[in-house]
């Protein structure tokens, strides 16, 4: 997860689970913790290959971006579509 679950020095979750979230699973590894991975930037295009989502009912997302910093929530997404916010939100982030 993004800071290693940390926000401002305070810990959010237990670094170690925080850490293991992001690692694939044996039977899948585009899969962590109830999280999507994005190891080869196929499966979210738009987004690095780092990057870890969560997906709800009716389009709702968490895209978790380390290259950025950022975590953007999304809501009612429509599905046919995913790579357009993804990567309209790569275009627009701060450029270091």
């Amino acid at each position: 997860m993004l800071n290693g679950g940390t926000l401002q020095g305070r810990a959010l979750l237990p670094a170690h689970w925080a850490a293991q979230m992001g690692q694939p699973v044996a039977i899948a590894p585009f899969y962590g913790w109830l999280v999507w991975r994005n190891p080869e930037g196929r499966r979210f295009p738009g987004a690095s290959a780092n990057a870890l989502f969560k997906q709800g009912a009716g389009g709702h997302m968490v895209w978790i971006e380390p290259a950025s910093q950022a975590v953007v929530v999304t809501r009612w997404l429509d599905p046919a579509h995913p790579p357009g916010p993804l990567a309209l939100a790569r275009r627009e982030r701060p450029r270091t």
